[in-house]
């Protein structure tokens, strides 16, 4: 083969169509941050390994285009993954460096092009192993560089001026890192892993889109969709005391949409409406700083049902084909990187997308490609963050920073949108703090008048029932029915765990028969939930007599409301979170009773965060028992909330940069990396690798998790509808790009469950792969109730699937 035209990518497509296509696309993604050139530049250059003779015979074979015959046959199957062919454009670039900005930018490059199917390689490991620079230096038999170039000499010219211009490319860049209040030199190399990580998700992107014949989604009409959105918040009825305040909410959120893009807060009261006001300011702010998309972050997926759905009804979205609002509930394929995950993940490239915590953490820090593929759509953006204090505490510096860099570098808009705001502004600032937007003469609040707010829409009362011996599960059932009266009615029980939520829901069967009992928890999917929750609140609008039992996913984000509301012990910012559940709407005749009880039967021993927040809730607790005015006479209002925070994050300051074995944090590893410096300098003599970057980037991703135990989704047959969706992902008769349709409507019917319960239910046959080898699996119907969700006993009452 002498002809760049006889090289192939892949079946059907010669390698220079995949090269110039890829290298397109990531120029188009890299430039929201001014990396067009480089963009460029990597993507021609990511794949040039794949010139080899050695790769050309493996692809070949594997497809069948070579006859097994042939002299130029191999062993695909023992060739499959082992052909390096990233590290030889990774080296081309490494080899242009010269100064020490064009240092940086060449290991920036070199890093995005060698990490594209791994994810981000480290520079230097914990253990004080040189990595980046054993990958720059590997040998040409194993990199074939010199067979790649062969094929780069007509472009050598043209590649060689797209390096020199992606160095001019660094130095607004680096002014815009510069501008970030307090940067000293362990974030600003945070900040740079950052940029590294940024480049290689469009890259990753690119490439995935590419390989699977898929094209960017196109933007949409912002103009248009206002247009619609205004139309409807017209017709909206400020008839109540409630509803006035919502309107003076949202009018506020629009005004102040004018604004320069930044970071800001937004502090309003549960049962504001602040997902309507939100979206209002979101869209307005899009529109007038021409912005790219809108994300709304969330803590559970329950939020994420009912929030899109929300928007969905009031924007509109008919278009199956090209949606406008994206739902992003769960990981259905897994974390490693084979070929049908990588092309079938979600990269967010929608207008208005809705995803979790976890999803939007794991696009930052998560080792792979999976997650990190989506990163660069979150730049040029307005970000909302829905009840921000339920992140967890130990990621507090790495999401201060990251948001930090998300709006000076890439110009995205960030708001923290709760009643509850943590004091992400007030921690440790050599780790790195929060840097709210500062606009002359006004503080970054959105709202002009919290405190009022907050009295104005004060409908319930916080009841301390807590007592030395705590309640045991069924003593919680015969305290909810003791509760029933004539200003009583309807009820809501949130526990902090599954199984205590199961074992109340039971016994309230038991001794309440005659009430209509519903239960909720993350076991059931979003289907499930959503078809539960319009059976109560058709209850509810009824008057009939009800308990609805939960876990915390209830807390925020959906919109019901019960004439009481009784709360496991918990940290204060969730007891306000499942106030907003409590006569939500100021209707009610007297005002709404929230108690707070302790529960015996809790396990927490692997919920230590929920068993310290238990701690400082008693501690306000006390001390508002002993002054009810140094918090205003308001258990949940701004002042006992503040007075939380300042004990909750005083005490656990030293959690917040993301702790790990050895005596590391991830916040380290991924900027000084000082522990894995110091163990290079006892092997090679105090002397350090003469690189700029030298963080251990794959070995923090393989550390973090958000969550301690992480969780894989599985797809259930909860009805008809699931059933059809599991039978068309089980044919081999749908394309790569029908398969990612139907992977998107899989989403709903989807439960995140944890590793260790996957593995408990592969050892029953209750899961099985859709196809061999694609990591998406569904659930036999023996295994799900329609009470509790996925049943690990194998007790549902749903009839057996067989496909």
């Amino acid at each position: 083969m002498k002809q760049n035209e006889s090289y192939i990518a892949r079946p059907h497509q010669l390698l220079s169509v995949h090269l110039a296509n890829v290298s397109a696309l990531t120029s188009e993604f890299a430039s929201t941050v001014g990396f067009r050139n480089s963009g460029r530049l990597i993507g021609y250059l990511h794949d040039i390994g794949k010139y080899s003779e050695l790769f050309q015979h493996y692809i070949r074979s594997a497809t069948e285009l070579i006859d097994t015959e042939d002299i130029d046959y191999a062993d695909a199957s023992g060739l499959k993954g082992k052909i390096d062919h990233s590290s030889a454009g990774a080296q081309w670039v490494w080899k242009r460096k010269t100064d020490g900005i064009s240092e940086i930018v060449a290991q920036i490059m070199a890093l995005a092009i060698a990490s594209h199917h791994s994810g981000l390689i480290d520079c230097l490991s914990s253990d004080g192993k040189e990595i980046f620079g054993k990958r720059m230096t590997k040998e040409d038999a194993k990199t074939f560089y010199s067979e790649a170039l062969q094929h780069l000499s007509e472009k050598e010219v043209e590649l060689s001026q797209l390096f020199n211009e992606s160095v001019e490319e660094l130095a607004p860049a680096c002014q815009k890192l510069a501008a970030i209040p307090e940067l000293n030199p362990k974030i600003q190399q945070f900040h740079l892993g950052l940029l590294t990580r940024h480049l290689l998700s469009c890259l990753v992107d690119a490439d995935r889109l590419d390989s699977a014949g898929r094209t960017p989604q196109k933007s949409s009409s912002w103009e248009t969709i206002l247009q619609t959105l205004e139309q409807n918040i017209s017709r909206f009825k400020a008839d109540t005391k409630v509803n006035k305040i919502r309107k003076r909410i949202s009018n506020s959120c629009q005004r102040f949409a004018e604004n320069k893009p930044g970071i800001y807060s937004l502090t309003v009261p549960t049962g504001g409406g602040k997902t309507l006001s939100s979206l209002r300011f979101a869209l307005h702010h899009t529109r007038n700083h021409k912005l790219k998309r809108i994300f709304y972050i969330v803590p559970y997926t329950s939020i994420i049902e009912q929030n899109a759905e929300e928007v969905r009804n009031i924007l509109g979205d008919s278009d199956p084909n090209d949606p406008l609002i994206l739902e992003h509930h769960s990981n259905l394929t897994p974390k490693t990187d084979t070929e049908p995950n990588r092309l079938f993940s979600e990269n967010w490239d929608s207008p208005i997308v809705f995803t979790t915590t976890v999803q939007f953490l794991e696009s930052l820090f998560s080792s792979g490609t999976r997650g990190l593929r989506r990163m660069h759509n979150l730049t040029d953006s307005v970000i909302i963050f829905d009840e921000p204090q339920s992140f967890p505490l130990k990621v507090t510096h790495l999401f201060n920073n990251a948001l930090n860099f998300l709006h000076y570098l890439g110009g995205s808009t960030i708001v923290l949108c709760t009643a509850t705001q943590p004091c992400l502004d007030d921690v440790d600032s050599e780790k790195g703090r929060l840097h709210f937007t500062k606009r002359i003469g006004y503080s970054s609040e959105m709202m002009p008048d919290c405190r009022q707010l907050f009295d104005a829409l004060k409908r319930v009362k916080v009841i301390n029932s807590i007592r030395p011996e705590a309640y045991s599960n069924s003593e919680i059932a015969n305290f909810l029915d003791q509760k029933f009266c004539p200003e009583i009615n309807s009820q809501l029980f949130i526990a902090n765990t599954k199984v205590v939520a199961r074992e109340v829901y039971q016994n309230l069967q038991i001794s309440v028969p005659d009430i209509a009992i519903f239960h909720l928890s993350t076991s059931m999917c979003p289907v499930h939930r959503k078809t539960v929750l319009e059976t109560v609140k058709a209850k509810l609008a009824n008057k009939e007599r009800l308990i609805c039992v939960s876990t915390q996913l209830i807390e925020a984000g959906v919109d019901i409301s019960f004439d009481s509301v009784t709360r496991s012990l918990t940290g204060l910012d969730s007891v306000a979170q499942a106030a907003g559940r409590c006569n939500r709407h100021g209707g009610a005749k007297v005002i709404g009773k929230v108690f707070i009880i302790n529960a015996s039967e809790e396990k927490l021993s692997s919920l230590p965060e929920i068993e310290i927040a238990q701690q400082k809730t008693l501690r306000i607790l006390g001390e508002f028992e002993k002054s009810s005015n140094d918090f205003d006479g308001d258990l949940i209002g701004l002042r006992a909330l503040k007075r939380y925070y300042e004990l909750y994050f005083f005490e656990r300051s030293h959690e917040m940069d993301y702790p790990v074995k050895g005596g590391d944090t991830l916040l380290s590893q991924l900027s000084a990396n000082e522990l894995a410096k110091q163990a290079f300098k006892r092997i090679n003599n105090e002397q350090l690798p003469p690189y700029p970057l030298l963080q251990a980037f794959s070995e923090a991703g393989r550390n973090f998790e958000v969550i301690d135990a992480p969780t894989e989704g599985v797809i259930v047959p909860f009805d008809e509808s699931a059933r059809n969706l599991i039978g068309q992902l089980c044919s081999t008769q749908f394309s790569r790009a029908e398969t990612y349709k139907l992977l998107k409507l899989s989403q709903r019917y989807s439960v995140n469950i944890f590793s260790s319960d996957k593995a408990k239910l592969r050892d029953q046959d209750a899961i099985h792969e859709t196809q061999p080898e694609s990591g998406i699996f569904y659930l036999n119907e023996c295994f799900y109730s329609k009470e509790f969700g996925i049943d690990h006993k194998g007790d549902g009452n749903l009839s057996f699937l067989s496909i």
